[in-house]
C-alpha cells in the first residue's frame, strides 16, 4: 500500500460513504471512519439507511480528501464492498484501530454495530493527486 494512501486516510476524520439504495440512487453521508493498512472501520446504527443498504447489497464507495493541506488535491476513492462485523475478534480489531484515531469512542456509539469495508489495492492507471483502489471483487 502506498504511504500518501494510508496517510491521507489517517489525518483525515471524517469520509464519505455512498451506499445504493433499493431504487438503485445512491446514497451518500459523512461520517467519521478510521482504517489500517487492509480495512476501513466505522460505526453506524443498524436501521440506519446506509446499513440497510449495506446489507441488501454490500458494494459501497469511500472517498476522503485533503483539499487545503498541500497545493494540489490528494484524495482516496475506494470502491469496495462491506459488512457489518460479527464476531468478537474483528470487533476488537476495529476499536483498536479506531481508538488509535480516535481515543475515545463517544458512549453514543454503544448501540451502534461496526462495519467494516477492505481497502484494496491502488488503481495506477487512474491515480494522479487522486489515489483510487478497489476490492469489489473481494470476499469476506
Amino acid at each position: 500500500m502506498e504511504q500518501v494512501v494510508l496517510d491521507t486516510l489517517n489525518l483525515m476524520p471524517f469520509g464519505a460513504l455512498t451506499t445504493v439504495c433499493e431504487d438503485g440512487t445512491p446514497y451518500a453521508l459523512p461520517m467519521h471512519f478510521a482504517a489500517d493498512d487492509r480495512n476501513l472501520y466505522w460505526f453506524s446504527m443498524p436501521d440506519s439507511v446506509h446499513s440497510q443498504n449495506i446489507a441488501r447489497n454490500p458494494a459501497i464507495s469511500f472517498a476522503v480528501w485533503m483539499p487545503d493541506r498541500i497545493p494540489n488535491l490528494r484524495g482516496v476513492s475506494i470502491n469496495t464492498v462491506a459488512r457489518k462485523i460479527d464476531n468478537e475478534y474483528e470487533m476488537g480489531r476495529g476499536r483498536t484501530v479506531f481508538t488509535m484515531k480516535f481515543p475515545e469512542i463517544p458512549d453514543a456509539f454503544a448501540d451502534y454495530s461496526m462495519y467494516t469495508a477492505p481497502i484494496g489495492e491502488v488503481n495506477y492507471d487512474k491515480s494522479g493527486n487522486t489515489w483510487y483502489l478497489n476490492a469489489r471483487d473481494r470476499q469476506f
